[in-house]
Parts: C-alpha cells; structure tokens; sequence
C-alpha cells in the first residue's frame, strides 16, 4: 500500500492520483492544497497542490498537473 502511495510525485496528472485517492470531505480551496484520502484506507491521506491547466484556472480538470505532494499521514475522515 505504501509502494503505491509513494507513487504520487509532482509533474503527474490528477487523473493518476484518483485512481487511488478521492478528495476529501470538507471545505476545500480550488487552487490552494487540496486533501485527499485513500479508496482502500480512509483513514490515509496527503495534501496536493495543481497547477491549472487549460484556459480556466479556477476549475478543476483531470489534466491539472500535481506540484507538490505532501506525506501521507493518517487523520479521521470529513464528512460533508
């Protein structure tokens, strides 16, 4: 599990981290970090940060690009 986390590096797609995370509860910035939890553990998490792609910086897309990932850590889940 942890081998797959490790994946998630800057310079991917949002489409590749949502194939093993989901976005977390709660409020949460379009352009500021965003948290994500774990599909299999919701209990694991990391925070991201995108850099837009396209013509509309203020939405999100699968081909936003990932430039920061932080360490997965574990906190209860939100829930909206």
């Amino acid at each position: 599990m942890m081998r797959q986390i490790a994946t998630i590096e800057p310079g991917m797609r949002r489409q590749d981290l949502t194939a093993i995370f989901r976005a977390d509860g709660g409020l949460t910035s379009v352009r500021g970090p965003q948290r994500f939890v774990r599909l299999e553990c919701l209990c694991i998490k990391i925070d991201v940060q995108f850099h837009a792609s396209g013509d509309k910086p203020m939405a999100e897309s699968p081909d936003d690009v990932i430039e920061t990932v932080s360490k997965p850590y574990l906190e209860y889940p939100f829930a909206d």
